[in-house]
């Protein structure tokens, strides 16, 4: 009976709980799929945004809870919030002359579509730490939920070639590599990966009966 006591104080001890808060860049490859059927079947032509990031058209910020199981292993569930956004397209001028399509393109970006889509997301997770030390960590993580998934295209000049999109969709985040780095209790992280919370991920992280390593 004494042992079972011990034991199950010693577990309960190595219980690790583990919290984060994070904000993400990514892309909404089902947006930008629309996007490009838009430009193809319509002869639109891209509105290119200054400041706009190649390829990156969405983000997310999400909540985390782990618990950990062992010293590598933790399972538990994420919840976030996302926006994204195409670039805009407009019907094309045949008789622009290059003069013209430069300064109207670039320097005045008005624009016949919009493309934008959001989405909350719920997806239980699991996370495994190859190189868990007291002020580093070294991990991947993987997830796969669903989400409520809203899409709106819409045309001022021609609004029947428009489409909506609400409905419950596939979710899921692969990072491959992550990194914790600071206190034993606060620390920071960085992830890449690809998925709903996106490809470069960072916030911070905070522990709960933090386990002795």
């Amino acid at each position: 009976m004494a042992f079972m006591i011990v034991a199950t104080s010693l577990n309960a001890q190595d219980n690790k709980h583990e919290f984060r808060a994070n904000l993400g860049i990514g892309i909404d490859q089902h947006l930008r799929n629309v996007q490009e059927r838009y430009i193809n079947d319509y002869h639109l032509d891209p509105v290119v945004l200054c400041m706009q990031l190649p390829y990156i058209n969405q983000v997310s910020a999400s909540l985390e809870y782990f618990n950990h199981i062992n010293k590598h292993w933790a399972i538990g569930g994420i919840f976030g919030i996302s926006a994204a956004s195409c670039d805009n397209a407009r019907f094309k001028d045949e008789d622009i002359d290059f003069y013209s399509y430069f300064i109207n393109y670039f320097f005045d970006p008005t624009s016949d579509f919009s493309f934008k889509s959001s989405s909350q997301y719920l997806m239980p997770a699991f996370k495994y730490s190859w190189i868990p030390q007291k002020h580093f960590c070294l991990y991947s993580k993987a997830a796969i939920g669903i989400m409520h998934y809203k899409q709106d295209v819409t045309c001022d000049k021609m609004p029947f070639l428009e489409r909506h999109e609400n409905g419950i969709r596939f979710a899921y985040q692969f990072s491959p590599v992550g990194f914790e780095f600071g206190g034993e209790r606060i620390r920071g992280f960085f992830e890449l990966g690809y998925g709903k919370q996106g490809i470069y991920n960072a916030g911070i992280l905070f522990y709960l009966n933090k386990q002795k390593r």
